[in-house]
């Protein structure tokens, strides 16, 4: 026998499974509960159309504090072997339908605030809907059902079975943090110390201690196991996201040869990196070398900012702001706004720039810098630098 009383919406599918794996007998009774009230309309259509089965759904009134007034449905079905295989036509939308307004309502019922109202009206619906398809109770309330004696008989025989084990074995019960355990061997109750007297706080302490150390123990495994199923990083994703290297295009075809080994990043990127347009790195390379460093200088020291970061990139930020000075025709740092090359830029065409800037990681503004700058000993120093903020991210 099959008893079923959990989620009716997934009755169907655990009993497509019994029958894929051939373990109902012929003969074999399925129950299920709760089939009209949250419902199981899925299951109440494959077993009143599957040739395997022949059921009864059985009217029972509801039990719940309130809900007394209500019916519920009971299906009870016969399983027949000789029809096994036989599948049920492909249930229509209105089934999926009833289904959806099932797990609906379950959903709302632990969130707490349904009435009896509210119940009775989804059985209503419910009972109208299943009608409209052919799906109607066929033993009403009170009436005696052909498989009553049998039934009834088979779940005396099963707690008759079970209270012989019970005494048999004479497990001692525990109740331990919310559950219920027993001990593996028989108990022959020594009664070391009186039932009414409490184990001694020294007692509790060590056990508490016992069970603590062996889950601390059990975590550290855990952990321990689970890391060897972590994706493991590139040489390149060093410093992700702020400077890391450009996203490997291997990896997005789903796999990289290199794996470990190579020098682009392999950490998720939420999108395309952001760099200046066209017309923005042409208005970039009209400008002097000091006048591209004033406008990115202050988007570098923001992103130095992050935790990331922070005492990381205090050499890079040192050097470009120490030879600022030096690259300014007038020996002192300029404005990018004042000075005579950059006056024909607009302030909406700095305001667009420095929006596309404030989006750019560290790596890729010291970039942008080095391709604005002529290959020499200043380019070199800031690539050597960038280097070693990425060092010192792998030693982090």
């Amino acid at each position: 026998m099959v008893f079923m009383d959990h989620r009716g919406t997934l009755f169907h599918d655990d009993l497509q499974s019994f029958e894929e794996m051939k373990l109902l007998q012929d003969g074999c009774r399925v129950l299920a509960d709760n089939t009209l009230k949250p419902g199981a309309p899925l299951f109440l259509w494959h077993v009143s159309r599957s040739p395997s089965f022949t059921t009864d759904l059985v009217v029972v009134p509801e039990f719940g504090l309130g809900h007394q007034v209500l019916q519920d449905w009971v299906a009870v079905s016969c399983y027949d072997l000789h029809h096994a295989g036989s599948s049920s036509p492909p249930p229509p939308h209105a089934i999926a339908e009833l289904s959806e307004r099932c797990d609906a309502l379950r959903r709302r019922s632990l969130a707490g605030g349904l009435t009896s109202e509210d119940w009775a009206k989804h059985a209503e619906e419910m009972e109208s809907g299943l009608s409209a398809l052919g799906i109607e109770a066929t033993v009403a309330s009170g009436e005696r059902h052909p498989h009553k004696d049998l039934l009834s008989a088979h779940f005396k025989w099963r707690c008759r079975a079970s209270a012989e084990h019970v005494s048999r074995t004479a497990f001692k019960l525990h109740y331990r943090r919310t559950f219920l355990d027993t001990d593996e061997e028989p108990w022959h109750s020594p009664r070391l110390r009186p039932a009414s007297c409490p184990p001694n706080r020294a007692q509790r302490d060590a056990e508490e201690e016992e069970e603590s150390e062996s889950q601390k123990h059990y975590l550290d495994r855990v952990v321990r196991e689970a890391s060897q199923f972590l994706p493991r990083f590139s040489r390149g994703s060093v410093g992700h996201p702020e400077v890391c290297r450009r996203p490997c295009v291997y990896l997005a075809t789903g796999h990289c040869a290199h794996r470990e080994a190579c020098l682009y990043c392999h950490a998720e990127h939420d999108g395309p990196r952001a760099r200046p347009d066209k017309k923005q790195r042409a208005l970039l390379q009209g400008l002097m070398d000091h006048e591209v460093v004033d406008i990115v200088l202050p988007h570098l020291q923001a992103r130095a900012e992050m935790p990331e970061l922070q005492g990381k990139a205090y050499q890079l930020l040192f050097l470009v702001e120490g030879l600022q000075p030096l690259m300014s025709p007038s020996g002192s740092s300029s404005s990018p706004t004042s000075s005579p090359s950059v006056s024909p830029m607009a302030d909406g065409k700095l305001k667009s720039l420095n929006k596309t800037l404030q989006r750019m990681t560290f790596s890729s503004l010291v970039t942008l810098m080095c391709e604005s700058f002529a290959e020499g000993n200043f380019r070199d120093q800031l690539l050597q630098s960038l280097e070693d903020v990425r060092a010192q991210c792998a030693n982090a």
